[in-house]
């Protein structure tokens, strides 16, 4: 049984981060950072102690494990908060994530980070059960063309309550996975982002994927396990929010 207590994840250009896939603290403190979560009518309410003057960027990553011993079964969203949104936070010291499921488990993250993307802190993290919150009542799957090289999805969300969508509506994401062992994972990732090719709900990610991993020599010639994710981006109280809305299944990556 693997178990994947720390996953490193690497998104081409866009960030490197690790964070903690299991952790079982209510409150954690770290450089005198105290982060805390509570399950309010809108979702779950996040509050930080205080933020750092000197915080350019603030990453908060929202995860429940349908399965802990499997990556791949991992559902994740997050924010990438910057500019206006981050000093909104930095006067209010607190977040709504709205994206919740009543009865679910959620694993807070958040780190923070300098004007030259150093990190100013660790990871903090939280733990908290939603009671209430905004969710996609239909089921979506995110499917594979025959060749392993695009993804479909099949239909858009359709949210428990009226949500604004951002400008790029939907993200997608190759995980392939590099290596894992009893206690790490370790990944690259690729997105949509990064490599042309979204159009409606369908994204083709190779041979463009391919030539991207080439010409970086970020991964060695073989063969890897890969799923792609896809993401919708909503904007709650002028904070955007990448939400996981579908996975594809696992399958095998040869570069």
């Amino acid at each position: 049984m693997k178990h994947f207590k720390t996953l490193k994840t690497t998104f081409l250009i866009l960030f490197c981060f690790n964070y903690c896939i299991t952790t079982k603290t209510q409150i954690s403190n770290t450089a005198g950072i105290k982060l805390s979560a509570k399950p309010v009518p809108e979702g779950i309410l996040i509050t930080f102690s205080h933020i750092p003057a000197e915080t350019s960027r603030l990453f908060i990553n929202i995860q429940y494990p349908n399965n802990p011993d499997s990556v791949h079964d991992i559902i994740s969203s997050h924010s990438d908060l910057r500019g206006n949104s981050l000093e909104q936070v930095k006067q209010t010291k607190k977040v709504i994530f709205p994206f919740v499921q009543a009865g679910r488990k959620y694993k807070i993250s958040a780190i923070f980070q300098n004007e030259k993307f150093e990190d100013i802190s660790d990871w903090i993290h939280a733990d908290r059960i939603a009671d209430k919150g905004i969710y996609f009542d239909n089921n979506i799957s995110l499917n594979l063309n025959d060749t392993n090289t695009g993804v479909t999805l099949s239909s858009e969300p359709i949210f428990s309550s009226d949500v604004t969508f951002a400008e790029t509506k939907y993200n997608f994401a190759v995980t392939i996975i590099v290596s894992q062992t009893e206690t790490e994972g370790s990944s690259i990732g690729v997105g949509s982002n990064h490599i042309s090719g979204v159009e409606g709900l369908t994204w083709i990610f190779d041979p463009k994927m391919t030539r991207h991993l080439h010409k970086g020599e970020y991964l060695a010639n073989g063969s890897y396990p890969a799923f792609v994710t896809a993401r919708c981006n909503i904007i709650y109280n002028n904070i955007t929010w990448s939400i996981e809305i579908a996975k594809t299944r696992e399958f095998t990556y040869v570069k």
